[in-house]
This record gives structure tokens, C-alpha cells and sequence, in this order.
């Protein structure tokens, strides 16, 4: 499985920083430990899935 990276403009990462989260959708950094990511993962995967957008600022 691969990992989709795709870069947004400010207006979108604006646009995601106002979201909330929620069951459908989390937001984490990118430097999250991998065993840590696998619960929120899994989390959507035995739920009715969501969004998990990580990001990497710099």
C-alpha cells in the first residue's frame, strides 16, 4: 500500500486547520510513530472509515 503525498495551497491548509476533528476525521504530524498511527488506522478501518491527514511543515 502506498502513501499518497500531495501538496496543498495555504488556503486549503487554512481550510483543514478550521475543520474539527472528529470520528470521520484526525489530524496528525507527520513525525507520529508509525505503531501510534496504526490505531487511529484501524480505528477507521472498523468504523465507517474517515480521513487521516498528516502533516510535515517546513
Amino acid at each position: 500500500m502506498s502513501i499518497e503525498v500531495v501538496r496543498i495551497t495555504s488556503n486549503q491548509l487554512n481550510q483543514i486547520l478550521l475543520s474539527q476533528e472528529s470520528h470521520f476525521l484526525d489530524l496528525k504530524a507527520v513525525d507520529v510513530q508509525p505503531g501510534k498511527l496504526c490505531k487511529f488506522i484501524s480505528g477507521f478501518a472498523n468504523a465507517d472509515g474517515g480521513e487521516l491527514l498528516t502533516f510535515h511543515w517546513h
